[in-house]
């Protein structure tokens, strides 16, 4: 894109990075299709960065929605499935960024919507616990499935011109977007009534970690994970 194509005021640029080589997840592609035939999708210019580094991606992304003047940026990660209302429902937070309910695809799989707290004795990110099922202010979020003001972005240039948006450090890209968002005072709140799910294709072949988990029994023998994800097929002597 180019600063020249410039978008009307109120538009969301939905930033597509791919996760993997292996592109777009089935769920991930339905996901769009069916937002976009649900209206789900309105005011929005797509962005695809299938050749691009997870932090290159996102660096992108942010630029060219400065550059075209959209509103928000959507980052919607190749292995991620939504409800077709994620993107209103994200926006009516009303926060600098604004996220789904989460989870990785590690065993055992731990939400990546956190608080700061205590843990060991020391400042540390910690998972945000239970199932809460509104909306609630938190400290640090992965941008697998999340919403993000143009405002916050020009805000964060302007107190450190030299420094990109996204970077790796001991945390992973996301944290560190997070922490430098929070120095300058951004809001960050999770719809926990929105859930993306996250599609394993390695080892788990398939399988969503978080939102199909309800539903079905994962293919991996770990009880005290999918009871953790509220799973609610599972006998006791383990999965079916």
């Amino acid at each position: 894109m180019s600063k020249q194509e410039q978008v009307p005021p109120g538009v969301t640029l939905v930033a597509l990075p791919f996760v993997s080589k292996q592109g777009f997840t089935a769920a991930t592609f339905q996901s769009v299709v069916l937002a976009i035939l649900a209206g789900g999708m309105r005011m929005t210019k797509f962005l695809f960065l299938g050749d691009h580094s997870q932090v290159m991606a996102r660096n992108g992304s942010c630029q060219d929605t400065i550059d075209i003047g959209a509103e928000w940026v959507w980052f919607i990660d190749s292995d991620a499935d939504f409800p077709v209302e994620t993107l209103e429902k994200l926006k009516a937070c009303n926060s600098d960024i604004a996220c789904t309910d989460m989870w990785s695809r590690n065993i055992p799989s731990f939400r990546t919507v956190m608080r700061m707290g205590i843990h060991n004795g020391e400042l540390a990110s910690l998972p945000v616990q239970d199932f809460p099922t509104g909306v609630e202010d938190v400290d640090v979020c992965g941008m697998h499935c999340t919403l993000i003001r143009a405002s916050l972005l020009r805000r964060m240039k302007e107190a450190y011109p030299n420094r990109p948006w996204f970077w790796t450090s001991e945390h992973g890209e996301d944290a560190t977007f997070c922490f430098a968002a929070k120095e300058l005072g951004a809001s960050i709140k999770c719809d926990f009534s929105v859930m993306s799910g996250h599609w394993g294709v390695a080892r788990m072949a398939g399988q969503d970690w978080s939102r199909d988990a309800n539903n079905q029994a994962m293919s991996v023998v770990n009880v005290e994970m999918m009871k953790r994800m509220g799973v609610k097929n599972l006998k006791e002597e383990g999965v079916v």
